[in-house]
């Protein structure tokens, strides 16, 4: 089970790279890479799932559940974008707190999946960027989302920094009940955070 598009098509737009009979999966447990070369309609599938892009024709589904025709905000995905906001003024346990309200052994063992339960006391600011994208990750799996979409989350990382973000997600994503899908025209962090990737091109996919 996983993210599923069946024959997606979108309408016609002068502001987005349509789809065309798009048909792709994404499992639970594991990254699935969206690349285009360009401009070729991999980010626009992001949004597609997300409910940002409406479809014309087909079907998305999310473990079995056609959620074509829900709003976005009832949906269990959540778009990590590339770049990050944080309140001034938190501390870690409290940034994730002002998110959603759970207990302190669920918030304990989300900060340990991913890497910092030993900062839950510091200013977020004092934080390394990378562990802030971090914080930023566990705020959304806070809502216990089905598919976490990635769009372009590392343009404003260096290399070093970005291929040490792709070992802690790919460690993360085999701890929570969630499938990663990453896109990009970034053919070296494709490679290296996907599990398998479909090629995206003016609109059209072929397989992984």
């Amino acid at each position: 089970m996983g993210l599923l598009f069946t024959d997606v098509d979108t309408a016609a737009s002068h502001e987005y790279t349509v789809l065309r009979k798009v048909s792709l999966d994404a499992p639970f447990g594991s990254v699935t890479g969206f690349y285009g070369r360009g401009n070729d309609g991999q980010l626009e599938a992001l949004r597609v799932a997300s409910g940002l892009i409406p479809i014309r024709a087909g079907s998305v589904t999310l473990d079995a559940i056609d959620i074509s025709k829900e709003k976005p905000d009832s949906r269990r995905v959540r778009l990590i974008f590339w770049n990050q906001t944080h309140a001034d003024g938190q501390t870690v346990r409290q940034a994730m707190e002002a998110v959603k309200e759970v207990s302190a052994n669920e918030n304990t063992s989300l900060l340990t999946k991913v890497g910092l339960a030993d900062k839950d006391n510091a200013d977020v600011f004092s934080l390394s960027a990378e562990d802030r994208f971090m914080l930023h990750v566990a705020k959304m799996l806070l809502d216990s989302p089905q598919a976490l979409l990635f769009e372009e989350s590392f343009r404003l990382f260096s290399r070093p920094v970005t291929f040490r973000l792709i070992r802690r997600l790919k460690r993360l994503v085999k701890q929570v009940d969630c499938a990663f899908v990453y896109a990009s025209s970034d053919i070296e962090t494709m490679r290296a955070f996907a599990d398998t990737y479909y090629v995206f091109d003016k609109g059209m996919v072929g397989g992984p």
